[in-house]
């Protein structure tokens, strides 16, 4: 039995046990392919991450080297190995859309300031108390405001439009904030952000220590 997870693992059990058990557990070897919704949302959060980084370390990326590094990117994978999970949409087309967005997200939030970054695509651990699990929460950006207020990060490519009210948004996020306190316990106001990157639609939320008790 797996003692780490992640939301990404957790997904997967959620939309099907069965695949849990094959790709987690028995981890049956499978085909190098990569599916490119997937692939998609990976380059994306990593230009994203490369825009940030530059920019704590004095240097703004153009949005020419921003698309230039994304479509190498793309290069990568040989494209027979990427698989379209929309038939009606090609490869062409998803390379297309992430171009789109890396676009539009450059035309409105350049030059990426405004507060301080803490850490950029960050692993952090959570000790799950009175369990032998641990829970890996992938923040996409640690950011700092002004304010002092600490926000958790996470963008999301597909087109669904996330709702603070939603199970998977709260389980998640909430996840993903007892996992910065735990590590940061000098943070005191922290605040958690779902950011869909299709729609350009931030969904921002603040969890009680009730509400956090629930979820742990």
């Amino acid at each position: 039995m797996l003692k780490s997870y992640s939301n990404s693992s957790l997904g997967t059990f959620d939309e099907c046990p069965r695949k849990f058990k094959f790709l987690k557990i028995e981890k049956v070897p499978t085909p190098e392919r990569v599916a490119a919704h997937i692939y998609l949302g990976q380059v994306v959060h990593q230009i994203l991450a490369r825009l940030y980084e530059s920019v704590a370390q004095g240097k703004l990326l153009t949005l020419e080297t921003a698309l230039a590094e994304y479509d190498a990117e793309w290069e990568k994978p040989a494209r027979g190995a990427i698989v379209c999970m929309d038939e009606s949409m090609a490869v062409d087309d998803y390379i297309a859309s992430g171009r789109d967005i890396l676009t539009r997200y450059y035309n409105k939030y350049q030059p990426f300031g405004g507060g301080t970054l803490l850490g950029i695509e960050r692993r952090i651990p959570l000790i799950l108390d009175g369990t032998p699990f641990k829970f890996n929460a992938q923040i996409d950006r640690l950011w700092k405001r002004p304010d002092g207020v600490v926000e958790i990060w996470d963008y999301k490519t597909g087109k669904e439009l996330p709702r603070k009210t939603d199970q998977r948004f709260r389980m998640q996020m909430g996840l993903y904030q007892l996992a910065v306190k735990q590590n940061w316990p000098q943070f005191e106001n922290i605040s958690v952000v779902q950011h869909a990157l299709r729609h350009d639609e931030i969904i921002s939320d603040t969890f009680s220590v009730d509400e956090l008790d629930e979820i742990a």
